[in-house]
């Protein structure tokens, strides 16, 4: 029996499924400055990886 059978079966119970956009990203190089700001504005959190989309409208950073 799978997971979502057991899941449905069970009373008061229910599933929630979410569908993000897939926007396309790319990778990016953030110059010194940058890179400095962002660090800043995280309260010196570690930022392992940046991206941004293909428009450079907005950035993503882990």
């Amino acid at each position: 029996m799978s997971s979502l059978s057991q899941v449905q079966g069970k009373e008061g119970s229910f599933l929630i499924e979410l569908n993000f956009p897939v926007v396309p990203t790319s990778n990016t190089n953030l110059t010194d400055a940058s890179f400095s700001m962002i660090t800043k504005a995280l309260n010196g959190a570690t930022i392992l990886d940046t991206k941004a989309t293909a428009t450079n409208q907005r950035w993503m950073i882990y």
